[in-house]
């Protein structure tokens, strides 16, 4: 707990730093909760002209599908545009979130000649979430919004889907091929810790036509991709400009590339390889909840345009002696 309180402090100086900053995250917090382990990150800076900002520490208990998150009483007084807010008392929150399911599956492949095979699949899924959140009504925002109570909260949602795939391999040698494929798929929506607010269920449908080559007897190998996939309903995290947070279905997505991967092998301890990839993507229907989380390009987070590397490995076997 040490540690957590002394690097939450830390931030909290850091934040306090910049008076626009410190404006900002007042009476805001942040979680990190990894299922089955939650990290505690939780900070909430607060001064006097932006140069003081007192820790507000955090306990955080992990149990099975679900966790307490408690801040302990704080106090302190925060100048924004000459008023005086009043910070105080302790800030509960409990979430639990259920998720049961289910899938029946399968695939059936069919070699329509000696060179063309077809492949299906199908799987059928449903899930059921169940959400109970509560926040207690001893949080006070500053004191001009008054207690707030945004709890307790029991809400529960299912889905089904059909998902599909059709694959059509052609061998066009014994070492070389070439396929193409149709793919759909799906994530049930639901709720999250840090976003109460629930979404609709997200699909996409994907398209790849692809050459694989083995040459040189086999020490040399070839991967070569182009894709087209569709989002619906794209599932958004992010930050809104008032902070807090907010998880919505942020629309229809367009996104398409090109991949490579070239590996040799000279001896059999050396492999040398290269790959490099390149993407395109951008929003075809945005929904007015997200338009605050999508820059004005409508480019898609986390989406580099090209991504390359090369990588070298020897392996060495070494015998041990007693």
């Amino acid at each position: 707990r040490s540690v957590a309180a002394l690097a939450c402090l830390l931030l909290g100086f850091a934040a306090g730093a910049e008076s626009d900053l410190a404006a900002y995250l007042a009476g805001r917090y942040f979680g990190m909760a990894h299922y089955g382990k939650i990290y505690g990150m939780l900070y909430m800076p607060f001064g006097i002209c932006s140069a003081i900002s007192p820790l507000l520490y955090a306990y955080v208990r992990d149990t099975a599908g679900s966790y307490d998150l408690i801040l302990t009483p704080a106090i302190g007084m925060y100048l924004l545009g000459g008023g005086l807010l009043l910070l105080l008392g302790k800030y509960p929150q409990v979430f639990e979130l259920t998720t049961d399911a289910a899938a029946v599956f399968g695939q059936l492949s069919y070699k329509l000649t000696e060179k063309l095979q077809l492949t299906g699949g199908l799987r059928y899924t449903w899930e059921q979430k169940d959400m109970q959140a509560t926040l207690s009504p001893d949080y006070w925002y500053p004191i001009i919004f008054g207690p707030q109570n945004l709890g307790p909260t029991d809400q529960d949602e299912s889905w089904t889907n059909l998902s599909w795939k059709l694959v059509a391999h052609y061998h066009v040698t014994d070492d070389t091929m070439v396929y193409l494929s149709v793919t759909n798929g799906f994530k049930s929506g639901g709720w999250s810790s840090d976003a109460l607010q629930p979404v609709d269920e997200e699909t996409v449908l994907t398209c790849e036509l692809g050459y694989k080559a083995m040459y040189f007897d086999n020490s040399v190998r070839l991967n070569l991709a182009a894709f087209l996939t569709d989002y619906k309903d794209l599932q958004l995290n992010g930050t809104p400009a008032g902070g807090g947070f907010t998880r919505v279905n942020a629309g229809e997505v367009e996104s398409h590339g090109l991949e490579a991967e070239l590996s040799w092998v000279p001896i059999q301890s050396l492999e040398i390889a290269a790959y490099v990839s390149t993407f395109d993507g951008e929003y075809d229907q945005v929904d007015g909840r997200a338009i605050g989380l999508i820059n004005e390009h409508l480019g898609l987070k986390q989406a580099p345009e090209a991504v390359y590397g090369a990588v070298v490995s020897l392996t060495a076997t070494i015998s041990w002696y007693r």
